[in-house]
């Protein structure tokens, strides 16, 4: 009995600092409010610990058949709580560590498309990035 308490205990302190696939496929959902593709792969992913009022920040980046990037880049174009941005020059998380870690050596002019909504004001702020290979996502949400 003392053994399986271990174990659990060891699992969830795992997974607070390293977050399994699913904490990102719910990533994807909160901020692109679709769920996350049945053929999407995550190849890269990082995330900060929570601090002491939970507040934490994600990235991970995603490839998706051609078909799948297209719809998707469609349906969050039309989100209104979404705004394009340039992402060189409106990105102020690009040096946070999670980003660095998983989208920090990817040239700016790769995104063909960028687009955020949120602030840390608010509590919460969300990123998607198309890159121009037209299969590579990359998703960043921060809450604060």
């Amino acid at each position: 009995m003392p053994i399986t308490i271990y174990l659990i205990a060891g699992y969830f302190i795992y997974t607070a600092f390293y977050p399994t696939d699913e904490f990102y496929e719910k990533e994807f959902h909160q901020i692109t409010s679709f769920p996350f593709p049945e053929d999407g792969r995550i190849t890269d992913k990082d995330a900060s610990y929570p601090d002491q009022h939970g507040d934490y920040s994600a990235c991970a980046r995603i490839e998706v058949p051609a078909s799948v990037y297209q719809h998707i880049l469609h349906e969050v174009a039309t989100d209104t709580t979404l705004s394009r941005v340039t992402f060189a020059h409106d990105s102020t998380f690009i040096s946070s560590g999670p980003f660095t870690a998983v989208a920090g050596s990817i040239e700016p002019a790769l995104f063909a498309h960028s687009l955020s909504g949120g602030s840390s004001a608010m509590n919460a702020y969300r990123f998607i990035g198309f890159l121009a290979d037209r299969k590579t996502i990359i998703i960043y949400r921060c809450s604060s």
